[in-house]
């Protein structure tokens, strides 16, 4: 217990979601009271209960493991099976593979949905401190698929996405989500959306720098073209910019689902794929 509690009380850790979900390894099925922070995935077991675990972490839970997030951590759901029809994996940073059985489909989708923005966030922090190649190609190669209720799941949960000022083209970090029709933002510290635009009146859903938002910063601004994307309305637009293949892929498509009447031809997966692949 205690060294869970050493994981979880830390600098800078925040905890973002926690509960029960069935590590599967091998043939055999472990119950774990799972711990998702911000840059860790933490997983504990009860020495007394192993298949009764509580959620009070200091009922006993003794530290099992942890999947480290970030840059090259990734997770994918898989098919569903007889003995695994709600499952999915996570792929450290060293390649190792996870995989963890929910109870529904509906907490799936929900984990899911958690553990891909906390992997996004992670990543984004990490290359604060140093370089990173932000190739379209280089993080197409990282990018797995995903189901669209998968994709919509990402978009309902939010997640943090630069938003451009057509009023002066400056840029900051804001957190975005998907609520019902409608696509709202702000305040990233907080996870705090109080600004929005209904999706069904919208008229457009562009990809790429499309919006005057980015060119008022010319060559300064800080993001690539496949990295943009707009949504227009009758009176504004309202121009966004995510730091990897697999957010943009996200949100376009999931805002493009709800937006089938853009007059803006909309890109399906392929599509948007090869735009963020080429030079």
């Amino acid at each position: 217990a205690a060294a869970l509690e050493k994981e979880l009380v830390t600098y800078e850790r925040r905890l973002r979601k926690e509960g029960a979900l069935s590590k599967v390894r091998q043939a055999r099925k472990q119950l774990r009271q799972v711990f998702l922070c911000n840059d860790v995935l933490l997983y504990a077991a009860s020495p007394k209960a192993p298949t009764t675990l509580k959620a009070d972490r200091k009922a006993g839970l003794v530290l099992k493991g942890k999947i480290w997030l970030g840059d090259g951590a990734r997770i994918q759901l898989l098919p569903s099976t007889v003995h695994a029809p709600h499952a999915f994996v996570v792929v450290a940073r060293d390649g190792k593979g996870y995989t963890w059985l929910a109870e529904g489909s509906a907490q799936q989708q929900e984990w899911f949905a958690a553990i891909s923005a906390a992997i996004e966030d992670s990543a984004r922090s990490s290359r604060l401190g140093r370089h990173v190649s932000t190739d379209g190609a280089d993080m197409l190669a990282r990018v797995g698929g995903k189901t669209m209720e998968a994709r919509l799941a990402v978009a309902r949960t939010g997640s943090v996405l630069t938003k451009y000022n057509v009023r002066d083209g400056k840029s900051s970090q804001r957190w975005v989500k998907l609520n019902g029709s409608k696509l709202m933002w702000g305040d990233a510290k907080h996870q705090s959306a109080t600004s929005d635009l209904d999706l069904l009146t919208a008229t457009a859903l562009h990809h790429g720098a499309k919006s005057d938002a980015f060119y008022r910063k010319g060559a300064a601004k800080s993001h690539q073209d496949w990295q943009c994307f707009s949504v227009a309305t009758r009176e504004r637009t309202t121009a966004f910019a995510a730091e990897t293949a697999d957010a943009l892929i996200d949100w376009y498509l999931a805002i493009a689902s709800l937006m089938p009447h853009s007059s803006e031809p909309l890109l399906d997966e392929t599509q948007l794929r090869a735009r963020i692949k080429a030079p």
